[in-house]
C-alpha cells in the first residue's frame, strides 16, 4: 500500500511540475486572392534627377506613397490600403518600382512586399484645373491623362496583424492607373506626376482638344494567387 501511494505522490508532483501544454493549433484555412483596389492617389515622396539631364536621365524615386481603398475582394472585402516605393523611372515614365503595400481594416493589417514594372503609358486625354491634394491644392490649369499599366507585377504577404496575423501568399499584381501630368502647353509634354485620376475626375478624351464630352476613369488594381491564413 505505502509503494502504491509513493507512485500517486510522485505521478501528482510530475504533473503538476509539467508546463501547461498549449492549445491545439488551428489548421491553417487555404484563400484565394481575387482583391480588387481603387487607387486614389499620390503624395509626394523624394523625387530626385540623377544621370545626365541634356542624355540619358532618369527619376531616382524613393518612398514615395500610393493609396486607395479595397473595391472588393475575398480576403479583404473592406479596407484602405498604402502602397509605399522606390525606384527608377525613365523620362517617359516607364521603369520597375518595389515597396510595401499594406491593407487595413478593423481587422486587421497585412503587408505584402511588391514589385511591378510599368510601360510607358499612353496618353488618353486631359483635364482642365486640377487640385493636387498633396501639393496643398495647387491647382495646375491643364495637365494631360495617360494609362500606365502594371507588367510583370509581383506580390507575396509576409506579415499581419489581428485576424491577418497569419495570412501568406503570393500571386500577380495587375492593372492600370490613369496618371495626371502637368504640361505647359499642347507642343511641351514635360512635367510631373501630380495626381491620380480615381473615377470622380473629368477627363476629356481626346488629345489636343477639342474632344468628346469628359469620361470619369478609375484607377484599379487586381490582386490574384493563392495563401493561407492561420
Amino acid at each position: 500500500m505505502k509503494h502504491i501511494l509513493a507512485v500517486v505522490l510522485v505521478a501528482l508532483m510530475v504533473m503538476t511540475l509539467m508546463p501547461a501544454l498549449p492549445a491545439a493549433a488551428k489548421d491553417p484555412v487555404k484563400v484565394t486572392f481575387n482583391e480588387i483596389l481603387i487607387v486614389q492617389g499620390i503624395g509626394p515622396g523624394i523625387v530626385q534627377q540623377v544621370g545626365n539631364p541634356e542624355g540619358t536621365y532618369y527619376w531616382k524615386v524613393s518612398e514615395r506613397p500610393v493609396f486607395g481603398a479595397v473595391k472588393s475582394g475575398n480576403v479583404f472585402s473592406t479596407g484602405v490600403f498604402q502602397f509605399i516605393y522606390s525606384g527608377l523611372i525613365a523620362p517617359d515614365q516607364s521603369g520597375r518600382v518595389v515597396g510595401d503595400l499594406t491593407i487595413a481594416n478593423a481587422s486587421g493589417t497585412a503587408t505584402a512586399k511588391l514589385t511591378s514594372s510599368m510601360a510607358a503609358p499612353i496618353q488618353v486625354g486631359y483635364t482642365l484645373n486640377y487640385s493636387s491634394v498633396w501639393e496643398g491644392g495647387t491647382v495646375y490649369p491643364l495637365c494631360f491623362v495617360a494609362r500606365a499599366s502594371f507588367a510583370s507585377g509581383q506580390f507575396a504577404f509576409v506579415s499581419g496583424t489581428g485576424s491577418y496575423l497569419g495570412l501568406r501568399g503570393n500571386g500577380t499584381f495587375t492593372g492600370d492607373v490613369f496618371i495626371i501630368i502637368s504640361i505647359d502647353d499642347w507642343t511641351n509634354l514635360t512635367g510631373h506626376v501630380v495626381g491620380i485620376a480615381d473615377g470622380t475626375t473629368p477627363v476629356w478624351e481626346g488629345f489636343p482638344p477639342p474632344s468628346t464630352p469628359p469620361a470619369f476613369p478609375a484607377s484599379l488594381a487586381v490582386m490574384s494567387g493563392q495563401g493561407i491564413l492561420g
